[in-house]
């Protein structure tokens, strides 16, 4: 008994020793701030006030943090310098607010602290609360962060775009100023006259002029700013521009011969999002805007549609809708030198890719095909056909000995940048679909329909 109560205490002393050894540790930073006070109030539209962080300084570069969250999770990171003190001028802040969510005029409740630079891992010794509020925007609508997709089928549905014009005269012309920054600098701007000092009207097809004229991603959400100057002294109608979220139309226009292409972005079950083609290539040049030669494309005849040797013939009024939707047949040895810039030829890894999560889809790969233009494994009932609008059509292709197959079945043909590993040194190697869940590579293919992909591949 003696024996096992001398191990008891010998075990308790043991543990006890060693709690050090066993403690988190979490180092902290010795930075002390100094302003503003904790539960501070920062009400933007208090234009005299002076929005200014402040801390002790011991020579090192320091990062100002700010987050929604007590623990600075997701935080905005303002670089600030060595010298102890930031003063956030009220229009930066105002936007940096907008970053967090917070709509125009709304208030919230954040937190704050200071830490070096090179070491924003380190945990903060001081976190302090700060009221804000954002500016009051004299623009009405669309509300704040507003997020709008653009209609490619109804380019004249319009957006009415309007503000509080209180002191400005019915007579008084203004004009609507967009930005792709805050800052409005003049090379990074579009202008539209408002033709009137309390509204202006643009369609959905004028706004998507603006993803071009700003250089915005044209197939990603992209945040516009907004705002209203009077024209007769160049003042601003509202302190705080609005911010329009943007979702572009999902088209592609070709600055090479102007030809306009349907574009869809998936989003993969693993997250990743891709930006195909959503219909087959029909243009006549090469990358660098030369023109294709006699033998370097194809073109479905009418007579090849109207005698079907195999597949289904087309109808005598529908051969010109045929030929411009399964588009141009491009020879092998020049598919990887026909994409348009900032676009690329699909390889085999990316068509792979997408055949699997379509598989994966109710309906299965019927969501790429298109009803009218692929027959088979299609019924009309099926409400799952071509749910990803990739509009995917029997379009066939042409073997080295130059006879057309395969059109208007249940087959769709491309080709592909890269060939599998089995299939590397052939020559004339296509991709083929087989409607169901495997994927063919003819060796005799010497003429195919393209598809093309966005950004590098």
């Amino acid at each position: 008994m003696k024996k096992q109560i001398c191990w008891a205490v010998a075990t308790v002393l043991f543990f006890c020793g060693c709690t050090d050894n066993y403690r988190v540790r979490v180092d902290e930073t010795n930075i002390a701030l100094q302003a503003p006070a904790a539960g501070a109030v920062f009400d933007l539209n208090n234009l005299g006030d002076d929005y200014r962080f402040g801390w002790d300084p011991d020579g090192g570069e320091y990062a100002l943090v700010l987050s929604k969250s007590p623990y600075l999770l997701n935080p905005y990171v303002i670089e600030a310098g060595s010298t102890g003190s930031y003063t956030a001028d009220y229009q930066a802040l105002d936007q940096q607010l907008a970053l967090f969510g917070l709509k125009a005029g709304e208030s919230a409740q954040l937190y704050w602290s200071v830490k070096p630079s090179d070491n924003l891992a380190i945990a903060s010794s001081e976190i302090r609360p700060l009221a804000v509020r954002r500016l009051v925007s004299k623009l009405e609508a669309p509300e704040d962060r507003f997020r709008l997709a653009l209609s490619y089928d109804e380019p004249d549905t319009p957006c009415e775009f309007a503000w509080d014009a209180e002191g400005l005269s019915e007579t008084e012309s203004c004009e609507l100023i967009f930005s792709s920054g805050p800052q409005f600098e003049a090379a990074k701007t579009a202008v539209f006259d408002a033709n009137g000092s309390r509204k202006a009207t643009l369609t959905h097809e004028q706004l998507q002029t603006l993803i071009g004229k700003l250089a915005l991603d044209p197939f990603n959400l992209n945040t516009v700013y907004w705002n209203v100057r009077i024209k007769s002294d160049g003042t601003w109608v509202s302190l705080a521009p609005a911010t329009l979220l943007l979702d572009g139309m999902p088209i592609y226009t070709d600055p090479r011969d102007g030809e306009v292409y349907r574009v869809v972005k998936l989003i993969y079950s693993d997250g990743e999002e891709v930006v195909w083609f959503a219909d087959n290539y029909r243009g006549s040049r090469f990358t660098d805007g030369s023109d294709l030669g006699p033998d370097d494309v194809r073109w479905p005849s009418a007579e090849e549609l109207r005698d079907a040797q195999n597949g289904n013939p087309v109808p005598e009024d529908r051969i010109a809708e045929y030929q411009h939707v399964y588009g141009g047949h491009y020879r092998f040895d020049i598919r990887n030198d026909i994409a348009p810039e900032g676009w690329h030829l699909a390889t085999n890894e990316e068509f792979v890719k997408l055949f699997n999560e379509a598989a994966l889809a109710d309906g299965g790969v019927v969501v790429l095909k298109d009803p009218v233009f692929y027959s088979g494994g299609i019924t009309s009932t099926d409400t799952h056909v071509n749910a990803w609008k990739m509009n995917m059509t029997a379009a066939g292709r042409y073997l080295e000995w130059g006879s057309y197959i395969e059109f208007n079945k249940k087959y769709a043909n491309f080709h592909i940048a890269t060939l599998p590993e089995h299939m590397r040194g052939k020559t004339n190697v296509t991709l083929l679909h087989d409607g169901g869940a495997q994927l063919w590579y003819p060796e005799q293919t010497l003429y195919a329909p393209v598809r093309f992909v966005y950004g590098n591949p």
